[in-house]
């Protein structure tokens, strides 16, 4: 399916790049037979106009070439500058699209480690408070038996004071 989307993004900028390069050689052809000038300076001439960039080397020199380029420049170079800005803007939002969506899957497989992590804390928190609570039995157990030997001790003790101590011979 990658290829497809692939495939057809190249496809719409050689449909793109194809009319950009069709309309340059059409103007050019017009302006060569107009005012019978060498057909690769027209092509220079075109293109530095489309893109605003006209130097003034070649300039009009009859009426009917003036009319010409004042057409061309009313139609086309608007034109040109509009779809060069929607060639533009279809690259950049291509390119944001694709930004935004390797940061949501990014932030997806985060959120999901995030998760993950918490059922480990929360697991490991119980192990804890159970072992605490474990212990915690363990040491009171161990409170009352030491209670416990201590009260026997006692009594084994208070026993040897109150027995008679045997005299010796």
């Amino acid at each position: 399916m990658k290829n497809a989307g692939k495939a057809f993004i190249s496809n719409t900028l050689l449909i793109e790049i194809s009319a950009v390069v069709f309309i340059i050689i059409l103007w050019a052809a017009i302006f060569h037979y107009v005012e019978w000038i060498r057909f690769f300076d027209w092509i220079y001439f075109v293109i530095s106009t489309m893109s605003t960039v006209w130097l003034g080397d070649i300039v009009p020199k009859t009426d009917t070439w003036k009319v010409f380029v004042v057409i061309y420049s009313l139609l086309w170079v608007p034109l040109f500058l509009s779809v060069s800005g929607l060639i533009l803007e279809s690259r950049f939002n291509r390119r944001i699209k694709s930004y935004v969506s390797k940061f949501y899957k990014e932030l997806h497989e985060a959120e999901n480690e995030l998760k993950d992590m918490e059922e480990k804390v929360n697991e490991t928190l119980e192990d804890v408070l159970e072992t605490t609570e474990n212990t915690q039995d363990k040491v009171e157990e161990t409170q009352d038996q030491v209670e416990e030997n201590t009260d026997r001790l006692d009594e084994v003790e208070e026993k040897l004071e109150k027995k008679p101590k045997k005299k010796s011979r």
